[in-house]
Protein backbone atom coordinates (compact mmCIF):
# COMPACT_ATOMS: atom_id res chain seq x y z
CA UNK A 1 0.00 0.00 0.00
CA UNK A 2 1.05 3.56 -0.75
CA UNK A 3 1.18 6.07 2.16
CA UNK A 4 -1.21 9.12 1.00
CA UNK A 5 2.44 11.19 2.26
CA UNK A 6 3.51 9.75 -1.53
CA UNK A 7 0.38 10.36 -3.41
CA UNK A 8 0.13 14.08 -2.08
CA UNK A 9 3.33 14.60 -2.58
CA UNK A 10 2.98 13.25 -6.34
CA UNK A 11 -0.19 15.55 -6.76
CA UNK A 12 1.61 18.56 -5.09
CA UNK A 13 4.05 18.13 -8.13
CA UNK A 14 1.88 18.30 -10.86
CA UNK A 15 2.07 14.22 -11.63
CA UNK A 16 -0.10 11.72 -11.98
CA UNK A 17 0.02 8.02 -10.61
CA UNK A 18 -0.95 4.64 -11.13
CA UNK A 19 -1.16 2.65 -7.77
CA UNK A 20 -1.51 -1.15 -7.21
CA UNK A 21 -0.22 -2.30 -10.65
CA UNK A 22 1.77 -5.34 -11.47
CA UNK A 23 5.25 -5.03 -10.44
CA UNK A 24 7.16 -4.90 -13.89
CA UNK A 25 8.59 -8.33 -15.33
CA UNK A 26 11.58 -8.02 -17.34
CA UNK A 27 13.30 -10.95 -18.91
CA UNK A 28 16.97 -11.78 -20.14
CA UNK A 29 15.33 -10.53 -23.80
CA UNK A 30 13.77 -7.06 -22.51
CA UNK A 31 17.37 -6.31 -20.41
CA UNK A 32 19.45 -7.11 -23.29
CA UNK A 33 17.70 -5.14 -25.80
CA UNK A 34 17.56 -1.82 -23.18
CA UNK A 35 21.00 -2.30 -22.12
CA UNK A 36 21.83 -2.54 -26.20
CA UNK A 37 19.95 1.28 -26.45
CA UNK A 38 22.56 1.53 -23.16
CA UNK A 39 25.56 0.12 -24.50
CA UNK A 40 24.59 2.91 -28.11
CA UNK A 41 25.24 5.73 -25.12
CA UNK A 42 23.14 8.42 -27.15
CA UNK A 43 22.96 9.71 -23.65
CA UNK A 44 26.10 9.93 -22.57
CA UNK A 45 25.84 8.07 -19.65
CA UNK A 46 26.90 4.91 -20.15
CA UNK A 47 30.14 4.00 -17.76
CA UNK A 48 29.84 7.11 -15.82
CA UNK A 49 26.87 7.12 -13.24
CA UNK A 50 26.00 4.65 -11.05
CA UNK A 51 22.11 4.75 -11.65
CA UNK A 52 23.13 3.45 -15.30
CA UNK A 53 24.74 0.16 -16.67
CA UNK A 54 27.29 -1.44 -15.93
CA UNK A 55 26.97 -0.06 -12.46
CA UNK A 56 23.60 -1.02 -11.49
CA UNK A 57 24.57 -4.81 -11.38
CA UNK A 58 24.50 -7.34 -14.03
CA UNK A 59 21.66 -7.84 -16.23
CA UNK A 60 20.41 -10.91 -14.29
CA UNK A 61 21.01 -9.39 -10.90
CA UNK A 62 18.36 -6.60 -12.21
CA UNK A 63 16.03 -8.90 -13.32
CA UNK A 64 16.07 -10.82 -10.01
CA UNK A 65 15.90 -7.53 -8.07
CA UNK A 66 12.66 -6.15 -10.15
CA UNK A 67 11.38 -9.66 -9.79
CA UNK A 68 11.64 -9.89 -6.47
CA UNK A 69 8.83 -6.83 -5.73
CA UNK A 70 5.68 -7.44 -6.66
CA UNK A 71 3.80 -3.96 -6.77
CA UNK A 72 3.92 -0.91 -9.11
CA UNK A 73 3.32 2.53 -8.16
CA UNK A 74 3.77 4.58 -11.62
CA UNK A 75 3.97 8.06 -11.81
CA UNK A 76 3.70 9.94 -14.98
CA UNK A 77 5.39 13.68 -15.31
CA UNK A 78 4.30 15.60 -17.67
CA UNK A 79 6.95 16.10 -20.36
CA UNK A 80 6.36 20.14 -21.14
CA UNK A 81 9.13 20.41 -23.61
CA UNK A 82 10.63 20.60 -27.26
CA UNK A 83 11.76 16.84 -27.46
CA UNK A 84 14.92 18.02 -29.14
CA UNK A 85 15.70 20.99 -27.09
CA UNK A 86 18.50 18.84 -25.18
CA UNK A 87 18.93 20.90 -22.10
CA UNK A 88 15.21 21.62 -21.64
CA UNK A 89 14.91 17.74 -22.00
CA UNK A 90 17.82 16.93 -19.01
CA UNK A 91 16.07 19.88 -17.12
CA UNK A 92 12.95 17.46 -16.96
CA UNK A 93 14.41 14.14 -16.64
CA UNK A 94 16.25 15.89 -13.17
CA UNK A 95 12.83 16.34 -12.59
CA UNK A 96 11.86 12.77 -12.91
CA UNK A 97 15.00 11.52 -10.95
CA UNK A 98 14.19 13.92 -8.29
CA UNK A 99 10.29 12.91 -7.76
CA UNK A 100 11.90 9.61 -7.93
CA UNK A 101 14.15 10.38 -5.38
CA UNK A 102 11.60 12.23 -2.81
CA UNK A 103 8.82 9.47 -3.44
CA UNK A 104 12.18 7.10 -2.58
CA UNK A 105 12.73 9.21 0.82
CA UNK A 106 8.83 8.66 1.66
CA UNK A 107 8.73 5.39 1.25
CA UNK A 108 11.84 4.69 3.25
CA UNK A 109 10.46 7.06 6.01
CA UNK A 110 6.95 4.64 6.37
CA UNK A 111 9.35 1.76 6.84
CA UNK A 112 8.58 0.58 3.31
CA UNK A 113 10.86 -1.39 0.70
CA UNK A 114 10.87 -0.08 -2.79
CA UNK A 115 12.90 -0.05 -5.52
CA UNK A 116 12.42 3.22 -7.34
CA UNK A 117 13.76 3.70 -10.76
CA UNK A 118 13.35 6.66 -13.21
CA UNK A 119 14.08 7.83 -16.80
CA UNK A 120 17.21 8.93 -17.39
CA UNK A 121 20.31 8.64 -15.29
CA UNK A 122 20.79 9.47 -11.24
CA UNK A 123 21.70 12.83 -11.09
CA UNK A 124 22.26 13.44 -7.30
CA UNK A 125 25.48 14.52 -7.07
CA UNK A 126 26.79 16.88 -9.60
CA UNK A 127 29.78 14.88 -10.84
CA UNK A 128 29.13 10.93 -10.00
CA UNK A 129 31.68 9.37 -8.15
CA UNK A 130 31.59 6.51 -10.29
CA UNK A 131 33.76 8.98 -13.11
CA UNK A 132 36.45 8.95 -10.14
CA UNK A 133 36.33 4.77 -9.61
CA UNK A 134 34.58 5.52 -6.37
CA UNK A 135 31.71 3.88 -4.63
CA UNK A 136 28.06 6.26 -4.70
CA UNK A 137 28.63 8.63 -2.22
CA UNK A 138 24.86 8.58 -1.34
CA UNK A 139 23.32 5.01 -2.40
CA UNK A 140 20.06 5.61 -0.10
CA UNK A 141 18.90 8.50 -2.46
CA UNK A 142 20.16 6.86 -5.94
CA UNK A 143 17.33 6.62 -8.59
CA UNK A 144 18.98 4.51 -10.93
CA UNK A 145 17.60 4.00 -14.91
CA UNK A 146 14.00 2.11 -15.98
CA UNK A 147 15.82 1.10 -19.05
CA UNK A 148 19.07 0.16 -16.93
CA UNK A 149 16.80 -2.40 -15.49
CA UNK A 150 15.03 -3.97 -18.85
CA UNK A 151 11.77 -2.52 -18.34
CA UNK A 152 10.86 -1.39 -21.72
CA UNK A 153 8.02 1.59 -21.03
CA UNK A 154 5.57 1.72 -23.57
CA UNK A 155 5.55 -2.25 -23.57
CA UNK A 156 4.86 -2.14 -19.78
CA UNK A 157 1.60 0.43 -20.29
CA UNK A 158 0.00 -1.81 -22.68
CA UNK A 159 0.21 -4.80 -20.46
CA UNK A 160 -1.10 -2.77 -17.36
CA UNK A 161 -3.64 -1.07 -19.55
CA UNK A 162 -2.62 2.00 -19.50
CA UNK A 163 -2.96 4.44 -22.99
CA UNK A 164 -0.26 6.45 -23.99
CA UNK A 165 -1.73 10.13 -25.16
CA UNK A 166 0.50 11.12 -28.00
CA UNK A 167 -0.62 14.85 -27.36
CA UNK A 168 0.95 14.84 -23.94
CA UNK A 169 4.28 13.27 -23.31
CA UNK A 170 5.70 11.92 -19.81
CA UNK A 171 8.60 11.05 -18.52
CA UNK A 172 8.02 7.47 -15.83
CA UNK A 173 9.15 6.99 -11.98
CA UNK A 174 8.12 3.29 -10.99
CA UNK A 175 8.06 2.63 -7.31
CA UNK A 176 8.42 -1.29 -7.11
CA UNK A 177 7.05 -2.34 -3.16
CA UNK A 178 6.39 -5.61 -1.95
CA UNK A 179 3.42 -6.82 -0.89
CA UNK A 180 4.56 -10.31 1.13
CA UNK A 181 7.50 -10.86 2.72
CA UNK A 182 10.52 -11.91 0.69
CA UNK A 183 11.32 -15.59 0.80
Amino acid sequence: MIPQSVLKYVEKEGCGAFVGLEAPRPTAGSIAKCRGYCEENLCGHHSTNWGCPPYVGTPEECVDLCNSYDSCTLVTIPFDCDPEDEEAVESTMARAQGIGREIKRLLLDEGIDALVLADGPCQHCGRCAALDGEPCRHPERRVPSVSAFGILVNDYLERVGIAVNPERMCLYCFALTRDRTPL
